[in-house]
């Protein structure tokens, strides 16, 4: 694999639904102006189209439509167009050497699967999309190589990415950790984190059988065998108690019965009682009215001829005259029969009589028949409550034997699941184990992996470093010494760390400025190695004034910055440099390069000319 040749051709934008352009130099593009003329805006989103997503992106890019960088990797002109949406926005890549469909990816998938646009432009420039522990390769770490960002140039080491980052970083971009490695460290990662996994799990089994205080495996089959044979015994006994009382409920249940039936029968027995009295008392109410008609005649019968109201006697009355009120009748009274009359009232309280006394009979047989009832009932209801006297204990010992055997069933099941987990650690143990054996075996070919690339670590570090040290002195001459960390690519100056070389300002821009430039010399030095041809810096010379000796400081760091577009003429091995600067530059430098004036009268974004027809 060889070093991507990536160049951008221009920058374009929909501006008051128009789009515009502003072009970018093969070689070098200076964008100069004062302080607060926009040169930062374009810089930071320069490569906002492909799918970025850190950086601060302003509001002048915010309010484009759509943004559009064009740009070749190798022979390829390539398009990619961004709208305004956000993280949810999509980037559209067009081919336009060998125009066909144009290949659309979120700038944010829903999914861990699918491919971003930072995948896709890194696949473009032939950058594997590796991953270690939770850091991942994306454009926004590739960019830290070849980009110097104004809010951390002259503050933090390679735009403050963490030791994680920039270890994969520079670790996949100089070729010292590839697909293969990526593989085997996947690999032993995937192994060691089972393997951990599982000793994490037989620990927790372990502790939570001891602090139950449960039995050896042994100990456990014993106990199990020993509630099996007494579930069995008590199972067998609450059979055997179950018939009894099975047999006994259906005595019961007879017993039952009849009482229910004696129940009924003196129930019945009352009703035809009640019936009977009833009978009696009608009889007597008749008769009684049947002795007080007879008297009521014989009263008659003795007091006739006699006023109905005094009892005195009344006086003679003419023939067809009433004997009381001396009136004349139409038609003659006849005088009743009394005889008659007394003969048949005392007919009637015979009969009643007679009636009453048959009434009193069947009510002392009725009476003689309830009392029959009621003895068969309370010797009923005797047999009744005896039997289930005795039947209670019965009852209750099989209630008592089912409980024991519920119990038991549940320790049974307590003892089979404690026998199930022994026999899941076991296969852990077994498991763990294997996996420890295969962690061994991953570690040792990683290592082994990792030994073969340790010379190619070793040598091109050393040559990075001196790199390094010949573009830093070229800007500071006092620097002498240049050490890089093997393990996290840290940068120590002169016995010092880059946090302890100043607060700010100066010298830890030299120190970004001339670690990106190294990059790129040890990029045309090693071909295979992945740095893009490509110098983004925004204000080089921060921390430095325009007088004096830092006046020669910020040429000698411009003169630095702007020969990586022109290493001896060698246009194959030159970087394209995109940069940012306050004043102007000299006359005898724009022959080579192509500058960008900004002013509040040219805006970079407002003030940009339309794209050609």
């Amino acid at each position: 694999m060889r070093r991507p040749r990536l160049v951008i051709e221009s920058y374009e934008f929909v501006r008051a639904d128009a789009w515009r352009r502003r072009g970018i130099g093969r070689q070098a593009t200076v964008l100069s102006g004062a302080s607060a003329a926009g040169k930062s805006t374009p810089m930071e989103a320069l490569l906002y189209a492909l799918g970025l997503l850190s950086g601060t992106i302003m509001p002048e890019v915010k309010a484009c439509e759509s943004v559009r960088l064009v740009f070749r990797v190798g022979p390829i002109r390539w398009s990619a167009t961004r709208g305004s949406a956000g993280r949810s926005a999509t980037v559209v890549f067009e081919n336009l050497t060998t125009p066909g469909a144009p290949f659309t990816r979120l700038v944010k998938p829903g999914k861990a699967s699918e491919e971003s646009a930072s995948d896709f432009t890194l696949g473009l420039l032939g950058i594997p999309v590796l991953k270690s522990g939770e850091v991942k390769m994306n454009l926004d770490l590739v960019r830290s190589v070849f980009t110097a960002r104004q809010e951390y140039i002259a503050t933090r080491f390679l735009n403050g990415l963490s030791a994680k980052e920039r270890t994969l970083t520079l670790d996949v971009l100089l070729r010292l950790r590839d697909e293969e490695l990526d593989d085997l460290e996947s690999a032993f990662h995937r192994v060691e984190r089972e393997y951990s996994e599982i000793r994490s799990t037989i620990n927790r089994y372990v502790k939570a059988r001891q602090n139950a205080g449960l039995d050896a495996d042994i100990d456990v089959r014993r106990e199990q065998d020993r509630k099996r044979r007494e579930h069995a015994d008590v199972a067998a006994e609450r059979e055997a108690v179950q018939q009894i009382l099975s047999d006994m409920e259906t005595d019961q249940g007879r017993f039952d019965r009849e009482e229910e039936q004696a129940y009924g029968a003196y129930q019945q027995a009352r009703r035809d009682l009640d019936e009977a009295h009833e009978r009696c008392q009608q009889a007597a109410q008749e008769l009684g009215v049947a002795q007080g008609y007879l008297q009521a005649v014989l009263q008659q019968f003795h007091d006739d001829g006699h006023c109905p109201r005094c009892s005195l006697a009344l006086p003679t009355r003419q023939p067809g005259h009433c004997a009381v009120c001396d009136q004349l009748h139409q038609q003659a009274v006849q005088a009743p029969q009394w005889d008659e009359l007394v003969a048949v009232a005392r007919e009637s309280v015979e009969a009643a009589e007679k009636k009453m006394a048959a009434h009193g009979r069947q009510a002392e047989q009725i009476a003689a028949v309830a009392r029959k009832a009621w003895l068969v009932l309370e010797d009923a209801r005797t047999k009744a409550v005896v039997h289930r006297a005795r039947t209670a204990p019965e009852r209750s010992r099989v209630r008592a034997l089912e409980k024991r055997a519920d119990k038991l069933s549940g320790e049974l099941e307590q003892l089979e699941k404690r026998l199930k987990e022994q026999a899941v650690l076991t296969s852990l143990r077994n498991e763990m184990e294997e996996r420890r054996r295969a962690m061994k075996d991953a570690q040792h070919e990683r290592d082994a992996a990792r030994k073969k690339r340790q010379r190619r670590r070793t040598d091109l570090l050393g040559r990075l470093a001196r790199l390094v040290l010949a573009r830093l002195q070229a800007i500071l001459p006092h620097v002498h010494e240049v050490e890089i960390d093997p393990d996290d690519y840290s940068l120590t100056i002169d016995g010092k760390p880059f946090s302890d070389i100043s607060v700010a300002g100066g010298p830890k821009t030299a120190v970004n400025v001339a670690f990106l430039l190294a990059l790129q010399d040890l990029a045309r030095e090693e071909t295979d190695v992945l740095i893009p041809p490509l110098l983004v810096i925004d204000a080089p010379l921060t921390g430095f004034s325009s007088q004096g000796l830092d006046e020669e400081t910020s040429r000698r760091m411009l003169d630095q910055l702007l020969s990586a577009a022109d290493p001896h003429g060698d246009e194959e091995a030159a970087s394209q440099v995109i940069t940012a600067v306050n004043d102007p530059l000299p006359r005898q430098r724009t022959a080579t390069v192509e500058q960008i004036m900004l002013s509040t009268d040219n805006r970079f974004f407002d003030h940009a000319p339309l794209c050609p027809q």
